[in-house]
């Protein structure tokens, strides 16, 4: 292999999980190398890594290991020895960085989860398998890890680095996924009542805030409708008991012609008589809806359902 194919040679992506020495450390052990030479080689072994030209995988030859190691021999201007993983590359970049470095449990535990983002069984180099436990991560610490690269990756790189615990940033991350759960199943509420304004907010002309109160006002609207209704329906059936009585025509005659009692109608009625004759032709087709309405209640009530 030439010292560029070394120096240009990509990084197996599992490597890439943990970071690199600051510029100070690597700048240290740049001067030791120059000074005593490498006395670990760097490890290389192949991976599946998606062509940027192409968008396919492709197995290419990666560095699995020595990432720091390489760029301190470039900076020292030394060409650094290889050697061929032995086993699977994964397994050897968890071994080696896991046990290697000096990483709190939570660190551990998010470095597992970025490579492994979904539960699985980790190999070890030169055995079989085992679980996580095996590199020093809990389950429950890489649940937590696994909830925070899921509900808030933005914060993964700090617990990884250090800068920020685990605890804490599982707690920021749950309360995301609550708040998600929450709004979820606001939506589901909302596409229930109105689904267009919950396509609304799905395809973002409006916010789950916005929607919502839109939806209360159409319920308002709807429930006043309602009440008016009703309160109308009640006056008419109050109002049509005083006709059921066969001299009612007569009684109503001989009160318009009494002064006092045309003024009470013409309270009631401003525009009296004329009033009423302008509305005959919509009073019919009101008392046919309202025949209709009460044919319905009268076959409802029939089949022994409540009101």
């Amino acid at each position: 292999m030439s010292t560029d194919d070394i120096f240009s040679l990509p990084v197996h992506p599992a490597a890439e999980v943990f970071p690199m020495l600051p510029d100070d450390e690597l700048r240290e052990l740049a001067d030791d190398i120059k000074a005593n030479g490498l006395h670990q080689p760097l490890v290389v072994g192949e991976a599946k890594i998606e062509d940027p030209e192409t968008g396919k995988l492709a197995t290419v030859l990666c560095l699995v290991d020595g990432r720091n190691r390489r760029a301190a021999c470039k900076m020292a201007g030394v060409v650094p020895g290889t050697l061929a993983v032995d086993g699977d590359p994964v397994a050897y970049i968890m071994s080696s960085n896991i046990h290697r470095r000096h990483m709190t449990k939570g660190q551990r535990a998010m470095a597992v989860a970025m490579i492994f983002p979904e539960p699985a069984t980790v190999k070890r180099r030169g055995s079989g398998s085992s679980e996580t436990e095996d590199l020093g991560v809990s389950a429950n610490y890489l649940s937590s890890a696994r909830t925070v690269l899921k509900h808030a990756p933005d914060i993964a790189d700090g617990v990884l680095s250090g800068s920020k615990s685990l605890d804490v940033a599982y707690e920021q991350a749950r309360a995301i996924k609550v708040a998600v759960i929450s709004d979820e199943g606001k939506l589901s509420e909302l596409r229930e009542r109105y689904a267009e304004l919950a396509d609304k907010v799905i395809e973002g002309e409006l916010t789950l805030a916005g929607a919502k109160a839109e939806a209360d006002a159409r319920d308002e609207q709807a429930a006043a409708r309602r009440q008016s209704v009703f309160s109308g329906l009640a006056d008419v059936m109050v109002g049509l008991r005083s006709f059921t009585k066969p001299d009612i025509p007569d009684e109503i005659m001989a009160w318009l012609k009494d002064e006092t009692a045309r003024k009470d109608f013409i309270y009631y009625c401003p525009r009296g008589e004329t009033d009423i004759l302008l509305t005959i032709g919509s009073l019919k087709k009101q008392l046919l809806t309202f025949e209709n309405l009460m044919a319905r209640m009268q076959a409802r009530q029939s089949e022994g359902e409540k009101l």
